[in-house]
């Protein structure tokens, strides 16, 4: 019999309240677009490109000259203010139970990573559940379905796009995580605050698991277009040069890139694993 992880009450607790707080963001983004479109449909361009203090004093002086006008514009404000308050709540809670909650060493090993701040750190805990179950990273993986789809027959072995499954959740937000590698990686502010009381080890695999020193310049572009977002970082071979324009680089850039452990290979297709790799590798260090 294959074993399987059982969470208990807290931890379906958590998963309940992340869940919630997932379900009221894509309300809000909803109640945002209902706004925004209502708007553009009477010629009334929004200022700026967030959704700031800014955008929403400039709602808040908005009036139209027809009563069912600004009863409708009223209620779409109204939706989105409402929402925004649920987020808040629930956020609150989230952070009290990141600093007070079971979980809250692992929680804040996972924030002294780049790209991993308490949200992505809590969402990815309440999903997973217990981390030394997965002995490898590609174990964690498989779990997520973050690896190739396999349809073989014989001799005959045919590999097709990622297998998704699992989670969808979590895997949204170890792809999100995983586009800061993009980046040269520093330690700034935001992320020495984070790291501060941890021990040495965790921050030497926290350095380790994103730091891209070690790469040349046409490595950081190839990792660049693997984590484009909105590929979910699995190209083909074949994709990732045409993307380049330089078949003999991007051979020598995927072979170090494989060899820093940054990307794995499956024949043809090249996806990126490292935070799914980095997650494994920083539970184990505590």
């Amino acid at each position: 019999m294959t074993e399987i992880f059982v969470p208990t009450p807290e931890h379906e607790a958590l998963r309940d309240l992340v869940r919630a707080r997932e379900d009221a963001r894509l309300d809000r983004m909803r109640a945002r677009h209902r706004l925004g479109k209502f708007c553009l449909r009477h010629e009334r361009g929004m200022p700026t490109t967030c959704w700031g203090t800014t955008r929403r004093a400039w709602l808040g002086r908005q009036a139209f000259s027809l009563p069912g006008q600004q009863q409708a514009f009223d209620d779409y404000l109204f939706a989105v203010d409402q929402v925004d308050r649920r987020i808040e709540r629930l956020e609150a809670e989230l952070d009290r139970l990141a600093w007070e909650g079971p979980h809250r060493e692992l929680i804040a090993r996972l924030r002294c990573m780049r790209g991993i701040d308490t949200l992505t750190a809590i969402g990815l805990v309440a999903e997973a559940g217990d981390f030394t179950r997965f002995k490898t990273a590609e174990q964690f993986m498989s779990f997520v379905g973050l690896v190739p789809s396999e349809r073989s027959s014989g001799e005959s072995r045919r590999q097709g796009s990622i297998t998704k499954a699992g989670s969808a959740r979590a895997r949204r937000l170890l792809v999100e995580a995983a586009w800061n590698s993009r980046r040269r990686p520093t330690v700034g502010y935001q992320l020495s605050r984070r790291q501060g009381g941890q021990q040495p080890q965790v921050l030497e695999r926290a350095w380790r698991c994103g730091a891209a020193d070690e790469l040349d310049y046409n490595e950081r572009i190839i990792l660049s277009i693997i984590l484009e977002p909105g590929f979910h970082g699995t190209w083909t071979t074949q994709e990732i040069a045409r993307a380049f324009g330089d078949e003999t680089a991007t051979a020598d850039a995927l072979a170090g890139l494989h060899a820093h452990g940054l990307i794995h290979r499956h024949q043809e297709y090249v996806f990126a694993s490292r935070s799914a790799a980095r997650l494994i590798e920083i539970n184990e260090a505590a």
